[in-house]
Formats: C-alpha cells, sequence, structure tokens
C-alpha cells in the first residue's frame, strides 16, 4: 500500500523544515537544489503553511552550522558548494 501522494512545493517544504529541525548534511544539499527549482521565498512560505511552530530567525542560525560539515559530506557536486554556501550564507543574512 502506497501513502500519501504530496505535492511537489509541500515535499519541498518539508525539506526545508528537515533542514530547520535537524540540519543534517543532506538537507543543505536537498534545500539548495530545491531552491533553484520552487524559489527561496515559495519555500519559506511553504515551510510556514506546514508548521505553525516554524521560526525563520532559527533557521538562519541553522543555516549557519553549514560550516560545520567537510566538503565530502555534503551530497552536492565539488562546483555547487562555493555557490550553496553563499546562497546559504546570503539567505541566512536575509532572515535575520
Amino acid at each position: 500500500m502506497l501513502g500519501p501522494t504530496l505535492a511537489p512545493l509541500e515535499l519541498a517544504g518539508r525539506k526545508l523544515l528537515a533542514l530547520f529541525g535537524r540540519a543534517e548534511a543532506r538537507d543543505f544539499a536537498d534545500v539548495y537544489v530545491l531552491a533553484q527549482r520552487f524559489g527561496k521565498d515559495d519555500l519559506l512560505e511553504q515551510a510556514q503553511v506546514l508548521d505553525a511552530g516554524f521560526d525563520p530567525q532559527v533557521l538562519a542560525q541553522m543555516m549557519g552550522t553549514l560550516k560545520r560539515f567537510a566538503a565530502d559530506e555534503i551530497p552536492l557536486a565539488a562546483s555547487d558548494l562555493p555557490l550553496a554556501e553563499t546562497f546559504f550564507k546570503g539567505r541566512a543574512d536575509e532572515l535575520r
């Protein structure tokens, strides 16, 4: 039996909530890729719809923890890592 089918934007919003909640290396990679597809503002809006306890300032703090991972722990192409670091630093600054 299959579970519910979620809309792509809802799934993307849930990925942002995963970054908000646990901030694992794979969460950073997923959110970076999804932000390219859906846009960072749409992801943020969807996360707020899905979770009333979502706090953009806490998300900004979590985004600031990316540097704790070694490059080989983040499942992105080496050429994308500097772009992802710039993306998360910029987004965290916007949310503060």
